[in-house]
């Protein structure tokens, strides 16, 4: 069944509901312990997360929130689903990170707005897609993630997460741009650092609802390898390979996708910028692509209770 061109209540009320409940549980065990808390420190330095696809295990500080904006365009994009190609602008893709301590992130992200300007000489569309114009619009798929770190990083071990992740349903697949279909993501995330280079892994699988069938699903191997360098206090390169691949076959909108992403970012105190170049390794995750992003961390909290 199709669905509007607009967020769906379900996202909204999770967004909603952590905030109310983040506000509310502080807020009441402050009144009860008030000399057990602590100040929450400022929200500064360039985020490896701001770069990189691949899950790191570096979370913003508890009581804290950082929102990152993100504009940019895909050449040559595929969407598996819908048969379209073209070129495809991101118009606010958000994501927000929420520090729950300093073992465990929350996270929602998605697209605001996407626009495929359709290469027809290319483009094969399936029904029930329905473009009559030059392009196809519409909001992106929104998910929320949990990372939580398991282990952590030692001189001889890495450190050792878990990451869940549902995608929503927000697109809908009349424009040709998203499966309607509702997925689940695991993965077990791994981060060691040596000296000023980051080295974050990740490895998991991805339950894909086949968008033809609801009753069916196709599972997928996840995988990402990616490394940041930070020169300066203020300054972070990172380069990753990130992407999944269908062990049992492809099926129609749950095909492999794989991209190298190239990234170079500076900080000012609680702000970040930063500049992403992708290269596609598969049709579906088009051919290069460029994205400027920037990034705000600010506190939610004043004090908070001690991990």
């Amino acid at each position: 069944m199709a669905r509007p061109a607009s967020l769906d209540r379900g996202t909204v009320g999770v967004l909603l509901g952590i905030l109310v409940f983040s506000d509310t549980a502080a807020a009441q065990t402050l009144r009860n312990d008030p000399e057990e808390f602590i100040a929450v420190p400022p929200v500064g330095g360039p985020p490896a997360s701001l770069l990189l696809e691949t899950p790191v295990l570096a979370f913003v500080p508890k009581g804290t929130m950082r929102v990152t904006a993100s504009a940019g365009v895909t050449e040559r994009m595929t969407v598996p689903y819908s048969g379209l190609r073209g070129d495809l602008t991101e118009w606010g893709r958000l994501r927000v990170d929420i520090g729950f301590g300093s073992r465990i992130q929350m996270r929602v992200e998605g697209v605001l707005q996407q626009v495929l300007r359709i290469d027809r000489d290319r483009s094969q569309p399936l029904p029930p897609v329905d473009t009559g114009g030059l392009s196809a619009r519409d909001v992106g798929d929104f998910s929320v993630v949990t990372i939580a770190r398991v282990m952590p990083e030692t001189d001889r071990r890495p450190a050792v997460g878990l990451r869940v992740e549902a995608k929503l349903p927000n697109t809908n697949q009349r424009n040709g741009l998203g499966t309607n279909t509702t997925d689940v993501l695991l993965s077990a995330p791994l981060q060691k650092h040596f000296g000023q280079v980051l080295v974050a892994a990740d490895l998991g699988v991805g339950i894909l609802t086949e968008p033809t069938d609801a009753q069916r699903q196709n599972d997928v191997l996840l995988y990402g390898l990616a490394a940041a360098w930070q020169p300066t206090p203020r300054t972070l390169f990172s380069a990753e390979v990130v992407g999944r691949w269908a062990v049992a076959g492809e099926t129609l909108g749950t095909s492999d996708r794989a991209v190298a992403r190239f990234g170079g970012s500076r900080s000012f105190g609680s702000f970040a910028v930063g500049v992403i170049l992708t290269r596609g390794l598969t049709e579906t995750a088009g051919r290069f692509g460029a994205s400027i992003v920037v990034s705000y961390g600010f506190r939610v909290f004043r004090n908070v209770r001690p991990d």
